[in-house]
Protein backbone atom coordinates (compact mmCIF):
# COMPACT_ATOMS: atom_id res chain seq x y z
CA UNK A 1 0.00 0.00 0.00
CA UNK A 2 1.16 3.52 -1.24
CA UNK A 3 0.16 6.63 0.77
CA UNK A 4 1.86 10.35 1.05
CA UNK A 5 3.27 11.22 4.61
CA UNK A 6 2.08 14.53 4.98
CA UNK A 7 3.40 17.36 7.07
CA UNK A 8 1.88 19.92 5.90
CA UNK A 9 2.50 23.11 2.87
CA UNK A 10 3.88 20.93 0.03
CA UNK A 11 5.73 18.83 2.37
CA UNK A 12 4.96 15.22 1.24
CA UNK A 13 6.94 11.53 1.87
CA UNK A 14 5.98 8.62 -0.46
CA UNK A 15 5.83 5.87 1.88
CA UNK A 16 4.99 2.16 1.23
CA UNK A 17 4.02 -0.66 2.85
CA UNK A 18 3.41 -4.02 1.50
CA UNK A 19 1.98 -7.18 3.21
CA UNK A 20 2.80 -9.37 0.61
CA UNK A 21 6.66 -10.49 0.60
CA UNK A 22 7.47 -7.47 2.88
CA UNK A 23 10.97 -7.33 5.04
CA UNK A 24 8.75 -5.53 7.50
CA UNK A 25 6.33 -7.20 10.16
CA UNK A 26 3.33 -6.79 9.51
CA UNK A 27 2.65 -5.02 12.89
CA UNK A 28 5.51 -2.16 12.59
CA UNK A 29 3.76 -1.44 9.18
CA UNK A 30 0.35 -1.59 10.54
CA UNK A 31 1.83 0.41 14.00
CA UNK A 32 3.12 3.07 11.75
CA UNK A 33 -0.19 3.37 9.71
CA UNK A 34 -1.89 4.10 12.60
CA UNK A 35 0.31 6.48 14.12
CA UNK A 36 0.52 8.66 11.02
CA UNK A 37 -3.11 8.38 10.87
CA UNK A 38 -3.95 9.18 14.64
CA UNK A 39 -1.13 12.02 14.45
CA UNK A 40 -2.63 13.87 11.51
CA UNK A 41 0.03 13.21 9.59
CA UNK A 42 -1.34 11.44 6.57
CA UNK A 43 -2.93 12.69 3.93
CA UNK A 44 -5.31 10.09 1.87
CA UNK A 45 -6.46 11.83 -0.50
CA UNK A 46 -3.27 12.44 -2.37
CA UNK A 47 -2.75 9.79 -5.33
CA UNK A 48 -0.07 7.38 -4.95
CA UNK A 49 1.65 8.13 -8.34
CA UNK A 50 2.43 11.65 -7.52
CA UNK A 51 5.44 13.27 -5.57
CA UNK A 52 6.08 17.22 -5.57
CA UNK A 53 7.06 18.19 -9.05
CA UNK A 54 6.21 15.48 -11.04
CA UNK A 55 3.73 15.26 -13.50
CA UNK A 56 0.45 13.50 -12.95
CA UNK A 57 0.11 10.15 -15.04
CA UNK A 58 -2.54 9.59 -17.49
CA UNK A 59 -4.34 7.74 -15.46
CA UNK A 60 -4.61 10.27 -12.46
CA UNK A 61 -5.36 13.08 -15.31
CA UNK A 62 -8.36 10.64 -16.72
CA UNK A 63 -9.10 10.11 -13.09
CA UNK A 64 -9.49 14.22 -11.79
CA UNK A 65 -11.44 15.05 -15.21
CA UNK A 66 -14.31 12.56 -14.10
CA UNK A 67 -14.44 13.15 -10.63
CA UNK A 68 -14.63 17.42 -11.82
CA UNK A 69 -17.53 15.85 -14.20
CA UNK A 70 -19.41 14.16 -11.49
CA UNK A 71 -18.95 16.95 -9.17
CA UNK A 72 -20.02 19.37 -11.76
CA UNK A 73 -22.81 17.57 -12.32
CA UNK A 74 -23.66 16.87 -8.10
CA UNK A 75 -23.37 20.77 -8.10
CA UNK A 76 -26.05 21.33 -11.37
CA UNK A 77 -22.92 23.37 -13.09
CA UNK A 78 -24.00 23.48 -16.72
CA UNK A 79 -20.99 25.59 -17.79
CA UNK A 80 -18.67 23.20 -16.22
CA UNK A 81 -20.40 20.22 -17.49
CA UNK A 82 -20.14 21.29 -21.07
CA UNK A 83 -16.84 21.80 -20.77
CA UNK A 84 -15.94 18.98 -19.62
CA UNK A 85 -16.37 17.37 -23.26
CA UNK A 86 -14.39 17.21 -26.15
CA UNK A 87 -16.54 18.84 -29.56
CA UNK A 88 -16.74 15.26 -31.07
CA UNK A 89 -17.47 13.62 -27.81
CA UNK A 90 -20.46 10.90 -27.94
CA UNK A 91 -22.53 9.64 -25.32
CA UNK A 92 -24.21 5.81 -26.07
CA UNK A 93 -27.11 4.41 -23.49
CA UNK A 94 -27.86 0.58 -25.14
CA UNK A 95 -31.72 -0.33 -24.89
CA UNK A 96 -35.52 0.97 -25.43
CA UNK A 97 -35.91 4.21 -23.78
CA UNK A 98 -36.70 7.04 -25.28
CA UNK A 99 -33.28 8.62 -24.75
CA UNK A 100 -31.44 5.23 -26.02
CA UNK A 101 -29.15 5.94 -28.65
CA UNK A 102 -25.73 7.35 -29.14
CA UNK A 103 -25.68 11.43 -29.05
CA UNK A 104 -22.76 13.31 -30.33
CA UNK A 105 -21.32 16.45 -29.00
CA UNK A 106 -21.89 18.52 -26.09
CA UNK A 107 -24.94 20.48 -27.42
CA UNK A 108 -26.57 16.70 -28.14
CA UNK A 109 -25.00 14.92 -25.15
CA UNK A 110 -26.79 18.21 -22.47
CA UNK A 111 -29.53 20.25 -24.25
CA UNK A 112 -30.79 16.59 -25.81
CA UNK A 113 -30.02 13.31 -23.60
CA UNK A 114 -29.84 15.28 -20.37
CA UNK A 115 -32.16 17.21 -21.15
CA UNK A 116 -34.91 14.37 -22.14
CA UNK A 117 -33.96 12.46 -18.86
CA UNK A 118 -33.87 15.81 -16.29
CA UNK A 119 -37.43 16.44 -18.31
CA UNK A 120 -39.16 13.51 -16.52
CA UNK A 121 -37.99 14.87 -13.32
CA UNK A 122 -39.68 17.16 -10.33
CA UNK A 123 -36.44 19.64 -10.32
CA UNK A 124 -38.29 21.51 -7.36
CA UNK A 125 -37.29 18.31 -5.37
CA UNK A 126 -33.53 17.78 -4.81
CA UNK A 127 -31.63 15.57 -7.85
CA UNK A 128 -28.50 13.71 -6.48
CA UNK A 129 -25.45 11.20 -7.95
CA UNK A 130 -24.29 8.91 -4.46
CA UNK A 131 -20.59 8.42 -6.13
CA UNK A 132 -19.70 4.92 -5.33
CA UNK A 133 -16.43 4.63 -6.36
CA UNK A 134 -13.67 5.65 -9.67
CA UNK A 135 -11.75 3.36 -11.34
CA UNK A 136 -9.38 4.44 -13.98
CA UNK A 137 -6.37 2.83 -16.07
CA UNK A 138 -4.68 5.25 -18.50
CA UNK A 139 -7.51 6.98 -20.58
CA UNK A 140 -10.36 4.73 -19.87
CA UNK A 141 -11.90 5.47 -15.93
CA UNK A 142 -15.66 4.25 -14.87
CA UNK A 143 -17.65 5.90 -12.31
CA UNK A 144 -20.16 4.46 -10.13
CA UNK A 145 -22.76 5.92 -8.38
CA UNK A 146 -26.23 5.65 -7.40
CA UNK A 147 -29.17 8.62 -8.74
CA UNK A 148 -32.06 9.87 -6.31
CA UNK A 149 -34.81 11.91 -7.60
CA UNK A 150 -38.57 12.59 -7.55
CA UNK A 151 -40.71 11.89 -10.95
CA UNK A 152 -43.03 14.75 -12.09
CA UNK A 153 -45.72 12.26 -10.99
CA UNK A 154 -44.06 12.15 -7.44
CA UNK A 155 -42.65 8.87 -7.64
CA UNK A 156 -39.15 8.25 -5.85
CA UNK A 157 -36.06 7.20 -8.40
CA UNK A 158 -33.38 5.57 -7.06
CA UNK A 159 -31.27 3.79 -9.99
CA UNK A 160 -27.56 2.58 -10.02
CA UNK A 161 -25.28 3.31 -12.81
CA UNK A 162 -21.97 2.20 -13.81
CA UNK A 163 -20.55 4.71 -16.44
CA UNK A 164 -17.62 4.20 -18.94
CA UNK A 165 -15.30 7.61 -19.67
CA UNK A 166 -12.64 7.95 -22.03
CA UNK A 167 -10.59 10.53 -21.67
CA UNK A 168 -8.30 12.78 -24.51
CA UNK A 169 -6.37 15.06 -23.89
CA UNK A 170 -8.07 16.30 -20.65
CA UNK A 171 -11.71 16.07 -21.75
CA UNK A 172 -14.32 13.67 -21.73
CA UNK A 173 -14.05 11.79 -25.44
CA UNK A 174 -16.70 9.15 -25.17
CA UNK A 175 -18.86 8.13 -23.14
CA UNK A 176 -20.92 4.36 -22.13
CA UNK A 177 -23.40 4.57 -19.74
CA UNK A 178 -25.17 1.12 -17.73
CA UNK A 179 -28.22 1.27 -15.69
CA UNK A 180 -31.56 -0.70 -15.33
CA UNK A 181 -33.04 0.48 -18.60
CA UNK A 182 -36.18 -1.75 -17.69
CA UNK A 183 -36.71 0.25 -13.85
CA UNK A 184 -36.06 3.41 -15.62
CA UNK A 185 -38.76 2.54 -18.06
CA UNK A 186 -41.66 2.00 -15.79
CA UNK A 187 -40.57 4.99 -13.15
CA UNK A 188 -39.00 7.54 -15.52
CA UNK A 189 -41.24 6.93 -18.76
CA UNK A 190 -44.29 5.70 -17.19
CA UNK A 191 -44.57 2.08 -18.70
CA UNK A 192 -45.52 0.63 -15.23
CA UNK A 193 -45.05 -2.98 -16.95
CA UNK A 194 -41.47 -2.36 -18.48
CA UNK A 195 -43.24 -3.98 -21.56
CA UNK A 196 -41.05 -2.72 -24.67
CA UNK A 197 -43.12 -3.81 -26.97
Amino acid sequence: MDFFDWRGGASATLRKFSYVDSDIPDGEDLSTLVRLVTGGRLHPDSPSDRVEGAEMSDTERSRAVVRDYVASLQAGDSDALRASFTPDASWWLRGDLPVSGTWTGPGEILDTFLAAMVDRLDTSKPLTQELRGIVADGDTVVAEWTSRATTRDGQSYENDYAVVFVVRDGKIAAVREYFDTGYAQRVLFGDPTGDQS
